[in-house]
């Protein structure tokens, strides 16, 4: 009997600042030096006289005297700058710099064709090189990453197991005879027991990405190919599991187009090969994403996991465990959401869930899913990277400093600018009181549990129509105005 190699391997208010807002109240007397009095309530004969405005701070409108028995009617004090005619200060929404830390799935698996002569990682490559130099990507901060990564004291490739045993592996020459075609290694017979006897391997004559037992059989591989013993084969416990292993980047994040070179060449350089260790990697990953983060204040860092399966090796491999890394990434300090793109073949609904999974757990709504089998893989790649690199950049923005003055963060409003017409969004306070029609925004850290905000957030609504706009549409932050909060 014979199998792919690689199905064997597999198989597992300027707060600048409006003079004083608020005037203090009187009973109508002229005060002078202070703020402006209030009209006192007209009584049962005329109504109190307006207050007069001092000659410091603006006063307060003054209230009107009530019109009781035929009473007059009361005056007026000064202006309010917290009324409608508030202007404050407007600065465009500045959105904070993107940083992408990419963890690219590089198992044997993608070494499988997606058309006639063409693998998986021969359409995606491209697709992802032209994605760094296109000029719509310039000044993004991207680095990369692959799994599954060598560990220590293995070899990609073996003739021996004294090649492999410094990770505790075989190379997989043999394996027990029962079993086949699924691989279950071995060094004899003992290794096997009721599995049958370990028996040699081959490859159906010259194809060395075939595997086929029993050697020398002329029946098993079709065509009439002889299965001639395997002289070369992989090791198993080849893959790393370290976590800090894919916290390192194989090119660390720099901003685009400068650092397109290094990722290409980095990129040239790959060969798919091993299992699928997605738990170690994705926590390697968001681990330098969050690093990362920390040290670049202002900077909005997400992970992009590119993945063709389903986790076949290193804990954790099931997938609410995986997920769960995810969503601690998401509510982590500083938080980093995880995008996914899935490369899957028709029909692989397990790995659609899978990446659908940790997407959602990773606060990006679903896997961006590509059909390995198209002829628009490539174009399909490519959008989705678009997609992501659009969805990141339109949530959040740095909040501006007031020209002078201090910042008062319950006088910020956002505006979003679509042709003539100028919206006000809402505050909700926090990502869990999001309204799922009014949308909102929020800080990314709670000024009034005593915290000090550096970002604008909006939520996911308000992110779907700033994504939708026009390219002439804008956005706004007015300081200095009382804030507009989401009706409650």
């Amino acid at each position: 009997m014979s199998r792919p190699l690689l199905g064997a391997l597999v198989s597992m208010c300027a707060v600048g600042v409006v003079a004083a807002c608020s005037a203090s109240s009187g009973n109508g007397n002229q005060v002078s030096g202070g703020t402006g009095g209030s009209a006192a309530s007209g009584g049962t004969g005329g109504g109190g006289s307006g207050g007069v405005a001092g000659s410091g701070n603006t006063g307060n409108f003054g209230g009107s005297g009530g019109l009781i028995d035929g009473g007059n009617n009361g005056g007026t004090g000064g202006f309010d700058p917290d009324a409608d005619t508030c202007a404050g200060e407007v600065t465009q929404g500045e959105r904070k710099p993107l940083d992408m830390y990419v963890m690219f799935d590089m198992s044997g698996s993608m070494g499988a064709e997606a058309a006639p002569g063409v693998t998986k990682w021969d359409a995606v490559r491209p697709a992802l090189q032209g994605f760094l130099t296109a000029p719509e990507s310039a000044g993004i901060g991207v680095g990369i990453q692959y799994f599954p990564l060598l560990a220590a004291g293995s070899a990609w490739s073996c003739t021996s197991n004294s090649q492999c045993s410094g990770a505790g592996g075989l190379c997989v020459l043999k394996a027990c005879s029962n079993q086949f075609p699924n691989l279950v290694p071995c060094s004899n017979n003992s290794d096997c027991g009721f599995l049958g006897s370990c028996v040699n391997l081959g490859n159906c004559g010259t194809d060395v990405n075939s595997v086929c037992a029993p050697v020398g059989d002329t029946s098993v591989c079709g065509g009439g190919l002889t299965c001639n013993q395997m002289t070369s084969s992989f090791c198993t416990e080849s893959d790393s599991c370290l976590v800090g292993d894919y916290q390192a980047p194989d090119v660390g994040i720099a901003e685009l187009p400068g650092n397109a070179a290094a990722i290409t060449a980095s990129l040239n350089a790959q060969m798919p090969r091993g299992a699928t260790p997605t738990g170690p990697a994705l926590q390697g990953a968001i681990q330098h994403a969050q690093s990362w983060a920390g040290s670049h204040t202002g900077h909005q860092v997400v992970v992009v996991l590119v993945t063709d399966g389903t986790p076949t090796s290193c804990n954790p491999t099931n997938i609410n465990q995986i997920s769960a890394l995810a969503t601690a990434a998401l509510n982590g300090t500083p938080s980093v959401q995880t995008f996914v793109i899935g490369v899957f073949e028709n029909g692989d609904t397990t790995g659609q869930s899978n990446a659908n999974s940790i997407a959602n757990a990773g606060g990006t709504g679903t896997a961006f899913v590509v059909d390995a089998a198209s002829s628009s893989l490539v174009a399909q790649f490519t959008q989705a990277l678009k997609d992501i690199r659009g969805t990141a950049l339109s949530c959040e923005y740095s909040i501006p400093m007031p020209s002078t003055g201090t910042l008062d963060y319950d006088k910020v409003n956002v505006e979003f600018k679509d042709g003539s017409s100028t919206v006000t969004v809402p505050y909700v306070g926090d990502a869990g009181s999001c309204d799922a029609t009014l949308g909102g925004w929020y800080y990314d850290v709670d000024p009034a549990a005593g915290g000090t905000p550096s970002t604008i957030v909006m939520c996911p609504v308000t992110c779907d129509q700033f994504t939708a706009a026009s390219g002439a549409a804008t956005v706004d932050v007015r300081l200095g105005c009382k804030r507009e909060d989401i009706p409650r």
